[in-house]
């Protein structure tokens, strides 16, 4: 993905927030940045608007990466997390915290092929833990132990 007006990090701070005040990066404000903004935001039916509107995740998207066979659940997860491009958040032990929670704590997942596409992952992973929900949302994926509707979500699991 190629963002228009995209600085480089090396550069003094001052340039990029005057760059944002002027209106030249989309993704500055609009939902998109280092900042989660945390569980909460899937329940505020508030519609995508900025960056997120403009360029929503692809869910059906390769996940390369990810070779087929089995792997413990909260490996998987991780490994799954880190080569996205947009937030992807999940039950943990406690909030905030790195520790996999109880669920898929000690769960091996089996991933039929390789490269399958996150939505595929999800769906493999929530079939697995019972009670388990992934949703998709135009920003950014979930998988928590709820079933819960969402206004702006694609439930992906339990289907």
């Amino acid at each position: 993905m190629v963002i228009p007006g995209c600085i480089p990090g090396c550069i003094p701070g001052c340039i990029p927030i005057r760059t944002a005040a002027e209106g030249e990066c989309a993704w500055n404000g609009n939902g998109f940045g280092p900042h989660d903004p945390g569980r909460g935001r899937a329940t505020t039916n508030k519609a995508p608007d900025g960056f997120d509107a403009q360029y929503p995740i692809r869910p059906d998207g390769a996940c390369e990466g990810i070779k087929a066979g089995e792997r413990n659940a909260a490996e998987r997860l991780k490994a799954i997390q880190g080569g996205l491009p947009y937030v992807l958040r999940y039950h943990t032990a406690k909030r905030k915290s790195p520790e996999p929670h109880a669920g898929y704590k000690d769960l091996t997942v089996t991933v039929p092929r390789d490269n399958m596409s996150v939505r595929e992952l999800l769906r493999t992973a929530a079939q697995a833990l019972p009670g388990w929900q992934a949703t998709a949302f135009p920003s950014h994926m979930i998988l928590y132990k709820e079933y819960r509707t969402y206004t702006l979500g694609q439930v992906i699991w339990p289907a």
